[in-house]
């Protein structure tokens, strides 16, 4: 079962509906995307008259249909309609298939209190699971109750891709414009210098100098000193090609999110090899903060501003998090309205001859590869 919090739609007031996904072909089970590609009409107005509360006082101004309580009642409403239906949604047949449309998924509203969780194969935990109790999330790691974790191990088994091939890439590319005095970096300096990174944003210092100069002590914060671990020369060097870890240069020509696309891809590899997920997965997006100083991307293929975040600059992510356990299962980057135009499902039909927007089909991806 996979709980939409905010269905790709942060503002929507869908709270709890419910999806339960089983592989294709044997339905999909969600609000039917024909309402909307932006959510705009997932939720109808009980009232033909906005002026009119639901105990007819007309003396109530429209705003306070606003309310949460009246939003809720609303999509009760509204779900309760769509209940029973469903949506079937295909593609072009391909070389082979015979030609027309092959239907690939069926998307079907169900009430989502009618569903038992103990009774969907393949939830892990004992039997008789509960939404507060989960016996196992890791996979292929062992935890001894007798002695503590080492974190840095957990660390590294969650690590996205292979930690040696990411080294030869930095190595190489910093040889090619240091050449002989670039002395190899290895998995403990790696590990470290990410370890720096992490402490740095803890400390709230500016600058990277302030970081390797050790102050006197004051009242309240011991004095900071990262040259214990590491000089501010090699910081610096592994801090210039540290993103080369990540890069495909073989594909860069024809794809500029190559610098970047192993990484995610690597992550949710990982996550989906080691993390054992519960029934209750969250649909959300994400944003990774960045502030270009000298051009209008600085330097990304594509920039998203969404106002109404927090940080509204910078990459955007629809993202899925495990709502019991806190883990984040998989990411997508938001790569712009004509990349997102061209991936999978976006642009496929129902039986109606109804396109699939593009929200509808990052839904429906991210679903599918949560499970």
């Amino acid at each position: 079962m996979i709980t939409w919090d905010k269905p790709m739609k942060t503002d929507s007031v869908q709270r709890g509906g419910a999806l339960v996904v089983h592989p294709p072909g044997t339905g999909l089970v969600t609000p039917s995307p024909a309402d909307g590609e932006d959510g705009s009409n997932d939720v109808a107005l009980v009232n033909e008259d906005p002026n009119e509360a639901e105990d007819g006082n007309p003396n109530i101004e429209p705003e306070d249909l606003n309310t949460t309580s009246q939003k809720r009642k609303r999509f009760e409403d509204k779900r309760r309609d769509l209940i029973g239906k469903s949506v079937e949604f295909s593609r072009k047949a391909k070389a082979g298939e015979g030609g027309g449309l092959v239907k690939e998924v069926e998307w079907k509203f169900v009430d989502p209190d009618s569903i038992n969780k103990v009774d969907i194969s393949g939830v892990p935990g004992r039997r008789g699971w509960s939404d507060k109790k989960q016996v196992r999330v890791l996979r292929n790691f062992t935890i001894n109750s007798y002695s503590p974790t080492n974190l840095l191990d957990l660390y590294r088994h969650l690590w996205p891709g292979d930690i040696q091939k990411q080294l030869g890439r930095i190595n190489a590319q910093a040889r090619l414009r240091e050449g002989d005095s670039w002395v190899s970096i290895t998995e403990f300096e790696f590990f470290r210098f990410v370890g720096l990174m992490i402490g740095a944003v803890l400390t709230g210092v500016i600058g990277v100098e302030a970081l390797f100069s050790p102050s006197e002590e004051g009242l309240f914060m011991p004095s900071i000193n990262f040259s214990e671990y590491m000089t501010l020369k090699r910081f610096k060097q592994v801090k210039r090609y540290i993103s080369e870890a990540f890069a495909n240069r073989d594909l860069l020509a024809e794809n500029a999110w190559a610098m970047f696309d192993d990484a995610v891809s690597w992550y949710n590899e990982n996550r989906k090899q080691n993390i054992i997920r519960s029934p209750e997965i969250i649909g959300d997006e994400s944003m990774s903060q960045f502030a270009p100083q000298t051009t209008k991307k600085g330097g990304l293929p594509n920039i998203s501003y969404i106002q109404r975040k927090p940080r509204p600059l910078g990459t955007e992510f629809k993202d899925t998090c495990d709502a019991l356990t806190s883990m984040m299962l998989h990411l997508e980057i938001q790569k712009g309205e004509e990349v997102q135009q061209e991936m999978e499902f976006a642009g496929d039909v129902d039986k109606h001859g109804r396109g699939v927007g593009v929200l509808a089909a990052t839904g429906l991806r991210l679903a599918l590869a949560s499970v």
